[in-house]
């Protein structure tokens, strides 16, 4: 089985780290960028298998970055699928009609990432790899929220 690239456009730290570490169990080669340029930068580079883009990048209008992924003969059949907060519907609507392939809403559930993403890079037929994701997402979701914990407690 070929090696699926995977490119991460987030410049949440947490999310970031989130994605990258349940990736990394699926022998993904992970490529990332803390803003939209940059991640269309490296997606025009190393056109990846798939692209995993948060909703609230900074810098270069993610509406218009999404366009030019999907307008860029290269890179218009590589898959997009949104790390997203918002639960707007009209909001979405206006994403997958620029180019949203799918989405994940946060705080990142387990079974959905790994269904959704595994559809997208073909993971979805080892079990034994998803009872690994699965694990790996759980154990992240505790540090998360430890962190989360750490942060906000007054000192």
């Amino acid at each position: 089985m070929q090696t699926k690239t995977v490119l991460i456009i987030e410049e949440n730290r947490l999310n970031l780290k989130l994605v990258r570490e349940i990736l990394g169990i699926s022998n993904c080669q992970i490529l990332e960028a803390m803003d939209a340029e940059a991640g269309y930068l490296l997606a025009q580079k190393h056109l990846p298998d798939l692209i995993l883009m948060g909703s609230q990048l900074s810098g270069t209008d993610k509406l218009n970055t999404l366009k030019r992924i999907k307008t860029e003969s290269a890179l218009k059949d590589v898959p997009i699928i949104a790390i997203t907060d918002t639960t707007r519907k009209d909001e979405k609507e206006k994403y997958y009609t620029a180019g949203w392939d799918n989405s994940i809403t946060t705080p990142i559930d387990s079974k959905q990432f790994i269904e959704t993403v595994g559809r997208f890079l073909d993971l979805n037929e080892n079990n034994e790899k998803q009872n690994q994701l699965q694990h790996k997402i759980l154990r992240m979701h505790a540090q998360y929220y430890v962190s989360i914990l750490l942060i906000n407690m007054p000192i």
